[in-house]
């Protein structure tokens, strides 16, 4: 989907620098002798997703399939995305694209992050992530089974770029200090907080004084522990002072629900961040189904051939097992479904006050057709596999009940020496 149409995060994240009389960026000296206030753009003010906090550890059941992979790779996301904010992550290209893959063999599996403006630092971190996926190596000679994702970059994209100017330059220290600082925002997992704004004065040869605005009163221990981090980083500015106030913007992929109070923008960059966290959850029930209908399939293939090597209860079980995949696989299309329909309301909520909504909003309809068509899809699919179940008449499953010293044979049960020459009937193991 487009990204929000407005320059990244224009009307959210404008703030104030000022510089005292002998600092670089202004005049030498004001009215009475005193500091003249001279405002600049902030660039490097971005959104920080608190799921790139928490590992992803996908451990893929056995054997591994395409979409599983897929999932996989997708629940990552957030934390290649945080890989590549900081600009020693990425080349001088404006926009990065990055290839994701994992392939798993009886040798193992090998995981690879490419791309053209990707640095060697970017590489690595990359790399690091993927490693939370893991899954158990395929039989011997089995064919390799590999899924690829594509993250792409750009300046719509949480992001630091220095050398714009100095008050941005600080800023963007601190937005690379956030992966650090996940303490402070454990009490939040699963959900977003409130922004926090705190003003940060900064002096040669002095410890930062940070002092958040009064935030919402549930949001007050993460403002208590922004300012303690902040306090204890590193920020010396070339001017003699600089005084800039930090817009903290948060987004959490694990859910759809905004922080309370959060921006339009912010509200978008949320459903955003959750609906590719749906996506992977979509995939991964879809590799848990595809295993299923494998393993059903196994099974039938092996009592079509011979009758008396599995009862109709292993059958039933086993198509149970994928009757149970399916209905998981439809939940996680249906939470994707969601996702879609409430970023399209925004859109168009959006879009009502501002035109250049447009494409977006179209962007998110057609994602609301398509998810609604896989749902039917998955829906149709459930419903083929019921109807070819083994089915019993009520009260008359099983017309004998074998022993632990017999086993069925057609109607009757015989002794586990003889041999069967009838067709499977109504006997039970």
């Amino acid at each position: 989907m487009s990204p929000a149409p407005r320059g990244a995060w224009a009307a959210t994240l404008l703030a104030l620098a000022c510089a005292s009389p002998k600092g670089a960026l202004g005049p030498k000296e004001g009215p009475a002798g005193g500091p003249v206030a001279s405002t600049h753009r902030i660039s490097n003010l971005s959104t920080f997703d608190l799921a790139s906090c928490t590992p992803a550890k996908i451990e893929l059941p056995g054997p591994a399939n395409q979409a599983a992979l897929v999932g996989g790779l997708l629940a990552v996301r957030p934390h290649a995305l945080e890989c590549l904010v900081d600009p020693s992550h990425r080349g001088p290209a404006t926009d990065t694209s990055v290839s994701m893959e994992i392939s798993v063999s009886s040798a193992g599996v090998e995981r690879k992050a490419l791309g053209p403006n990707l640095s060697e630092e970017g590489r690595r971190c990359i790399e690091g992530a993927l490693r939370q996926v893991a899954a158990p190596p395929l039989g011997e000679g089995s064919a390799t089974v590999a899924g690829k994702v594509e993250v792409r970059h750009s300046l719509s994209s949480p992001r630091v770029d220095f050398g714009i100017n100095e008050i941005s330059d600080l800023a963007g220290r601190v937005r690379l200090a956030q992966a650090s600082w996940c303490e402070c925002y454990s009490p939040w997992a699963g959900r977003a907080p409130p922004s926090v704004r705190v003003k940060l004065k900064l002096a040669k040869g002095k410890p930062v004084q940070a002092e958040p605005e009064p935030p919402p009163v549930e949001a007050s221990a993460l403002a208590s522990c922004l300012e303690a981090k902040l306090e204890a980083l590193p920020l010396a500015p070339a001017a003699d002072e600089i005084t800039l106030t930090y817009p903290f913007l948060f987004v959490s992929s694990e859910t759809p629900e905004a922080a309370p109070g959060a921006v339009p923008d912010l509200a978008f960059a949320q459903l955003e961040a959750s609906r590719a966290r749906r996506a992977s959850a979509t995939a991964l029930r879809l590799g848990a189904r595809v295993n299923a209908v494998a393993a059903y399939d196994s099974l039938v293939k092996q009592y079509k051939a011979r009758p008396s090597s599995t009862s109709v209860r292993e059958l039933k079980e086993r198509c149970a097992e994928l009757g149970k995949a399916n209905s998981e696989w439809i939940a996680a299309l249906a939470a994707q479904l969601d996702a879609d329909k409430r970023t399209q309301a925004l859109t168009a909520e959006l879009k009502e006050k501002d035109p250049g909504w447009s494409e977006v909003e179209m962007a998110a309809r057609e994602s609301v057709k398509a998810s609604e068509a896989d749902l039917a899809e998955a829906e149709r699919v459930k419903g083929a596999d019921q109807s070819v179940c083994p089915k019993e008449i009520p009260g008359q499953a099983c017309c004998k009940v074998c022993g632990p010293t017999s086993r069925p044979c057609g109607d009757a049960c015989i002794s586990l020496k003889q041999a069967c020459h009838k067709p499977r009937g109504c006997a039970c193991p």
